[in-house]
């Protein structure tokens, strides 16, 4: 039987600057965006403002690249019907050929949705399952 999805609404985004390893994370609580954002060098009164009571954060780290022009984005969030499943499909986007630079950056995108207590499923837009997710939000609802 197949999942009967329901798109998330993605109610902001903000940049984590400081993170520097790639990764994939949900935040369910204030103490753990917490621990991750001081851990990073983060200031605690620059940590973005969420309301762990009605949401929480998902977070999406390419690592460092080499030069800028390099992107991370979360392109959808599904949660399934029951509740206990979801998929977050992001995307990499690298620059054109000859675009090198001596700077480093580290894209992030890091996003807060409604709260859920579905298990997060983070997938590459450019593999088979994410390809098929994007598609089927494409398709008209019966």
């Amino acid at each position: 039987m197949a999942i009967a999805w329901v798109l998330a609404e993605i109610l902001r985004a903000f940049s984590w600057e400081t993170h520097t390893q790639p990764g994939e994370f949900v935040y369910r609580s204030k103490a753990e965006l917490q621990a991750a954002w001081q851990q990073d060098g983060g200031k605690e009164e620059r940590m973005p403002k969420v309301d762990f009571e009605n949401e929480i954060v998902l977070a999406v780290f390419a690592g460092q690249k080499d030069g800028t022009g390099h992107r991370i984005r979360v392109e959808l969030v599904l949660v399934d019907k029951e509740g206990k499943n979801a998929a977050v499909v992001y995307k990499e986007y690298t620059p054109g050929a000859g675009s090198k630079g001596s700077q480093k950056s580290y894209p992030n995108h890091v996003v807060v949705i409604k709260k859920t207590a579905s298990e997060f499923k983070f997938v590459d837009a450019e593999s088979v399952d994410g390809k098929a997710l994007l598609e089927l939000v494409k398709q008209p609802t019966k």
